[in-house]
This record gives C-alpha cells, sequence and structure tokens, in this order.
C-alpha cells in the first residue's frame, strides 16, 4: 500500500506563492533540486489540480533542457517515468505521457489507488490537496522552508490543517516531523529548512471579536504624562487582544485616549472611594475598568451609567483590499489588450513556466509574440522577474523571437533603465481609463 504525499516549497510565513501567484523566490539550487530528486523517485502516481499540471507539464519538453544542470535533467527523466492523474473540469486534452484526465476528485476512488499501490503517491495543488486533507487520505506532508516573507493568504490546504497537528515535534539537522495527533496511522509532517535570509514582510490576518461600549464616564491615563477626560458620554473600544480606546464623536480618525496591546484590562465594581474622582461623583459610580500595559502604565475609566453593551465577532478580517491591484490590472488588459499597443491581440492569460505563470502573451501587430509581466507599480525586481520568464521561454520553439513588456502604472526610474537596457518595452496604463471611470474628452484640463 502507498502512501498519499503533500510535498511544496513554503514561505516562512506558510505561502507556497506570492501575491501575484508566482513562486520563482523559491527556485532551487542544484542540492536542493537534488533533494526533491530523491523525493520524486519514491513517487509511482502524481495527482495534480489542473493549474499545477499546468505548471508541471513544462517537464516533458526536452527543448528548455539544453544546457541545465545534470540535476535538473534527471528530475525531468524521473518525472516522466510517473503516472499523473490531471483533475479538470477544463481540460479536453493533456500534452504528457501516462497523464489521464478526470473531472472531480473521489476520495473513495483515491483510497483505492493507495491501497493497490506498491509506490507512494504525490499530491499538488493547493485546492485538490485540501479535498484529500479533508477526507483524511493524506498521510506525510513535506515542505520546503524557504527563507523569505512573502506575504499572501494562507493556501486552503494549509489552512484547513494547520490547526490539527500537535506541539510536539522531534528535530534533526536538517528536519522537523511533527505528529497530526487525531490520526491512529500518525500522519507525519516534515519540514525542511534551506539557509538564506528573510528579505520580505508578512501581511498577517487576524481574528477579530470586539466590545462596544457606550458609557458616562471619566478617563484618567497615568504614565509617561497624565491626562484627564471629565465625565460625559463616549464610545469604549475594546478589542480580542485587550486593547482599549474611548472615543468621542467628533473624532473619527484618533480616539481621544488609549491603550494598545499588549495589555490587560480589569474590570471591578467601583469603591467609595475612587482616586482621581471627586466625592460628587463616586456615589454614582457603576464600575471601574483598569487597563495596563507592560511598561505600567495606567488608563482607568470610571463609569457611571452603562448605555450600550455589545459583544460583535468580526471573524477573519482580509486586510485592506486595494483597488488597481495586480489581479485587476491583469485582468482589464487581458480584455483590453489594445490598451498596450494597437493592434495587440491576448495569446493566453498565465502561461506557466517552471518558475511561475507569465502574466499575458500577446501578438503584437507585426505577429511577434510579446510576454507581458503586470504590476501596480513597477520596479526592479518586476523587471528581473520578467527577464527570468524570458530567457525560458526563448528556448522554446515558437519563441524564439519572443518579446518583454513591462506594464505599470507607476514605473519607478532605475526599473525602467533596467528593462530599456535589457530590450523590454516599458508600458504606463491608466487603471481608471481601463475601467471606463475616466474619460480624456470629458476633463476640462
Amino acid at each position: 500500500m502507498g502512501k498519499l504525499i503533500y510535498a511544496a516549497n513554503m514561505s516562512l510565513d506558510g505561502f507556497l506563492e506570492d501575491e501575484s501567484g508566482a513562486f520563482d523566490w523559491s527556485v532551487p539550487d542544484e542540492a536542493v533540486h537534488a533533494f526533491w530528486n530523491e523525493h520524486e523517485r519514491r513517487i509511482g502516481t502524481s495527482l495534480y489540480g489542473r493549474r499545477m499540471y499546468e505548471t508541471m507539464k513544462v517537464w516533458e519538453a526536452d527543448d528548455w533542457l539544453e544546457g541545465e544542470p545534470a540535476v535538473v535533467r534527471e528530475y525531468a527523466q524521473i518525472w516522466r517515468a510517473g503516472e499523473k492523474v490531471a483533475y479538470s473540469t477544463s481540460l479536453t486534452q493533456v500534452s504528457t505521457a501516462k497523464t489521464r484526465i478526470e473531472r472531480q476528485f473521489d476520495p473513495e476512488a483515491v483510497r483505492q489507488l493507495k491501497e493497490s499501490s506498491v509506490a507512494d503517491l504525490s499530491i499538488g495543488g493547493a485546492a485538490i490537496a485540501e479535498e484529500a486533507f479533508r477526507h483524511g487520505l493524506v498521510d506525510e506532508c513535506v515542505l520546503l522552508l524557504c527563507p523569505v516573507l512573502v506575504g499572501r493568504r494562507y493556501p486552503e490546504a494549509y489552512e484547513s490543517t494547520s490547526s490539527s497537528w500537535s506541539t510536539d515535534a522531534s528535530t534533526t539537522a536538517s528536519s522537523t516531523y511533527v505528529t497530526r495527533s487525531d490520526r491512529r496511522d500518525s500522519l507525519q509532517l516534515v519540514v525542511r529548512t534551506v539557509p538564506g535570509r528573510c528579505d520580505r514582510s508578512p501581511t498577517p490576518q487576524y481574528v477579530v471579536q470586539v466590545r462596544l461600549v457606550i458609557a458616562r464616564c471619566q478617563v484618567d491615563y497615568a504614565g509617561k504624562l497624565t491626562a484627564h477626560l471629565p465625565m460625559a458620554p463616549r464610545l469604549l473600544v475594546v478589542k480580542a487582544d485587550g486593547s482599549v480606546s474611548v472615543h468621542a464623536d467628533d473624532k473619527a480618525y484618533k480616539p481621544l485616549n488609549w491603550m494598545s496591546a499588549p495589555c490587560t484590562l480589569t474590570i471591578r465594581h467601583a469603591p467609595q472611594d475612587l482616586p482621581a474622582t471627586t466625592a460628587d461623583l463616586d456615589a454614582a459610580l457603576h464600575e471601574v475598568w483598569e487597563v495596563k500595559n507592560a511598561s505600567g502604565d495606567t488608563l482607568q475609566i470610571a463609569i457611571a451609567e452603562i448605555l450600550h453593551d455589545s459583544n460583535h465577532d468580526l471573524g477573519v478580517d482580509p486586510g485592506l483590499q486595494k483597488d488597481g491591484v495586480e489581479k485587476h490590472l491583469q485582468a482589464l488588459l487581458a480584455e483590453n489588450p489594445s490598451a498596450m499597443g494597437e493592434g495587440w491581440t491576448l495569446v493566453q492569460r498565465e502561461y506557466y513556466t517552471p518558475i511561475g505563470p507569465v502574466d499575458l502573451v500577446c501578438r503584437d501587430a507585426d505577429g511577434g509574440y510579446v510576454a507581458v509581466e503586470v504590476k501596480r507599480r513597477g520596479e526592479i525586481d518586476g523587471v528581473e522577474q520578467l527577464t527570468r520568464y524570458l530567457e525560458l521561454m526563448r528556448r522554446e520553439q515558437r519563441f524564439t523571437n519572443l518579446s518583454g513588456a513591462f506594464v505599470a502604472q507607476q514605473v519607478k526610474p532605475q526599473a525602467r533603465v533596467l528593462a530599456t537596457d535589457r530590450g523590454i518595452s516599458v508600458i504606463t496604463v491608466d487603471y481608471d481609463v481601463l475601467r471606463g471611470l475616466d474619460n480624456n474628452d470629458d476633463r476640462l484640463f
């Protein structure tokens, strides 16, 4: 009986790809490639979602492998030897040998495939892996931990299973083994690390429960300075991290006073003689909130009357989503390729290479292919990324005369100079014009 193994390169903050869908930050060196070669030798059958299959099928082609290191060519041979299943509702045919299409993920069929297999199986792609995890089919996870923070949202497979792992872990020089406690057959997570440094910042998500209180209160702060708010109706906001802020009706952008996390909130009945309050207020007080932080600063809220008190679970906050991000730009440019050049037509969105997807492949007015990298703000990293894509794509026979276009709303001068030096055209686009919200004919100046 074979084991079903989920294997992937993963960033330090738990992501498989960055916000643009690229994973070139995880391109392996020869030593890491050798590790994946040894892993792949164990695999008899690989199960892929449609996107993962589109990414992996490049290993079937020979043209781009010429001149690559021996360890890369060896991986291609290993991959081609295995059986492959592509789960897709849209694929009508496959271009790789030993491959069949399945229209839906059937847990029972996969379970039977495991039982009848003499070799291990692998599963790739976050969505399909989530289904396998949900049905208890995955026996082992192999995650290669790369020293980079990419700050995307967690892939579904990671989210759905991360809370099920026990905190007890055994560690060797290169791997960490974590056993899942709710499986009698000991599902194992193997985490291997790649030396390096962190060079990006994460964008975390928060689960927030908020308590809203409208009360007549007096607020006194004691710390590096002192501040006093006399008795008046105010809005008190208490968050799950213990932070407390005091608001009035006339300032939306900033609270009157606050205590940031980490801090502790203690609520008690009002004593007969509360410090910082006058005798005429003591008798009217209902309760006292005391908020303290690690530095010893204190926020005392003396409440005379509660007018409203409610708790709200806000769920998972996806964070600020800016309009005009790369995903939106890519979709609009795919619908309107003429915005990048007169006579341009779209060939394909997200053309997959071994190091990630090229945003758009177009034909220009002369019929030549153009690889397009779309960014909201064009910087040097984007030019470098497109350069790597062009190098790989030009090894394919049909792309020998391929050109590159770096498209963004704004392009930094350094990025423009580098792109021009490498023969890459730079195109700036107006997001509002693409959406039809801005018309030059309607402008006064």
